[in-house]
């Protein structure tokens, strides 16, 4: 289900998909065999096909054979990493901008797949301590979560 009751995207996979380690591993399979060229493997819009796009585009002649690119997204960029897991579905199976759609590509799964990853990989980049369980944060090393207070304490509230 893409839309919640409400009509704002879903925050939740389809009811009968389970977030697993199998989803996020099928997920991340399938994010460097269709999303990683454009937009990296850590999800930085700094994949290999778009790095030589940009190359061309800054040729000093101008755009090589009138190349046109549009910067690939960072996944990690504030306002992608609010789109709800509905959301990167949605902009997986029909595309966005300039971003083609890969619905006829990718099957169902592995689309929702994907967007599961894609919020895991957010996650992996911008957690916090609040982020680990209150019974693990205990087994991470201490410069970890000192660190991780040291930046909570100087952040703006």
């Amino acid at each position: 289900m893409l839309f919640r009751s409400d009509g704002k995207w879903a925050d939740t996979l389809p009811a009968g998909m389970e977030m697993n380690e199998a989803l996020l591993k099928r997920g991340q399979q399938r994010f460097n065999i269709y999303c990683s060229v454009c937009h990296g493997y850590a999800g930085y819009g700094d994949g290999a096909v778009n790095k030589r796009a940009m190359e061309l585009m800054s040729n000093t002649d101008g755009p090589v054979y009138g190349t046109a690119w549009v910067q690939a997204k960072s996944m990690h960029d504030p306002l992608v990493r609010e789109h709800p897991v509905g959301m990167i579905y949605n902009i997986a199976t029909n595309g966005i901008r300039n971003m083609a759609g890969y619905g006829a590509q990718i099957d169902l799964e592995d689309r929702w797949a994907i967007a599961a990853y894609v919020k895991a990989l957010q996650l992996s980049q911008n957690a916090t301590i609040q982020d680990v369980p209150p019974e693990l944060r205990e087994k991470l090393p201490k410069k970890v979560a000192q660190a991780d207070a040291a930046a909570s304490s100087t952040e703006v509230k």
